[in-house]
């Protein structure tokens, strides 16, 4: 295996696929504009692409299991349209409430702590500091950042600009740029459109 393989990290619901809270019903999944290219530049690089996604649905008991898989295979199947695919998901259940048997775990892996792309390095052996992370929230990006990838990215109004999308986007960067306080050395980048993120670089 390649010691030096890079990735793509993607966060699910906003980056992939429309956000829609707790998604439960495949029927509603929407690719966002443009993962598709993204996606294919990616495999042009040779780099792994792989999703890292919160699910605390899973762990209160408002999405199951089977709910999930069948979104993550809707999202495959309407890829395969576009000739591309996600190489892995990965994903973490933790919940506040405890409601299931699940709600307690994967709490290291829950972002922003960096569990899930660590899981991923050692699966296939990543080049994290060659390696790229796609987030819309500020726990995407300081998850990233905790897992030392090098390239940052915050999508800040996909799927379509309105005056909700654009005051979440708000929030986040604010709790980014506190973040940043402490931490003097993280560096992101914002961007509107997926067409906007270089992995050439």
């Amino acid at each position: 295996m390649n010691q030096n393989q890079a990735a793509l990290f993607l966060d699910r619901d906003g980056v992939v696929i429309d956000h829609i809270p707790y998604l439960n019903d495949f029927k509603q999944v929407r690719l966002i504009n443009n993962i598709g290219k993204l996606i294919l530049e990616a495999k042009n690089l040779n780099m792994k692409v792989i999703v890292v996604t919160n699910q605390s649905g899973i762990g209160s008991g408002t999405i199951s299991w089977d709910q999930y898989h069948e979104i993550n295979n809707e999202i495959q199947k309407q890829l395969f349209n576009l000739s591309v695919s996600i190489d892995d998901f990965f994903v973490s259940p933790y919940s506040e409430k405890e409601v299931t048997s699940w709600s307690r775990l994967g709490f290291e892996d829950r972002k922003p702590n960096p569990g899930m792309i660590l899981k991923a390095q050692r699966k296939y052996q990543i080049d994290l500091s060659q390696s790229a992370l796609v987030g819309d929230s500020a726990t995407d990006i300081m998850a990233g950042f905790n897992a030392k990838i090098r390239n940052l990215y915050f999508l800040t109004s996909e799927p379509i600009i309105n005056d909700l999308k654009k005051s979440r986007a708000l929030y986040e960067i604010k709790k980014i740029e506190e973040f940043k306080k402490i931490n003097s050395n993280l560096i992101y980048q914002k961007v509107d459109n997926l067409s906007e993120v270089s992995l050439s670089k």
